[in-house]
């Protein structure tokens, strides 16, 4: 394979796991915002299907062991919360992902 393609195919797979966990992100808050006990159950629904579909998404060397089954047995946010957290240390350590850092340093602390 070239190195074109290969770069091209890295940056296709980066586009698709943005927008997967854009939309997980999109659907954790939507937790936080049910008013009624009706409304929060159908957002950990949702939440739920959108930290599988990114499960589903992985490659299999990126997936947290029994990721699908944990993300299916969840009784709440938080247990959902550290799976994706398992799903992030992964991404970042196989140099798909970045987590900005910001350094405090002088008059600009915190601007990036």
């Amino acid at each position: 394979m070239s190195l074109v393609r290969q770069f091209a195919e890295t940056l296709d797979y980066t586009w698709v796991l943005s927008r997967a966990l854009y939309v997980v992100f999109e659907r954790r808050a939507e937790v936080v915002r049910g008013s009624s006990a009706h409304d929060w159950r159908a957002a950990l629904n949702r939440y739920r299907a959108a930290v599988e579909a990114l499960i589903a998404v992985l490659l299999p060397s990126l997936r947290p062991e029994r990721a699908a089954e944990r993300a299916r047995e969840a009784r709440g946010p938080e247990e959902l919360d550290a799976l994706l957290e398992e799903v992030l240390s992964s991404l970042e350590r196989s140099g798909l992902l970045v987590r900005q850092r910001v350094l405090e340093v002088g008059e600009h602390a915190g601007d990036v």
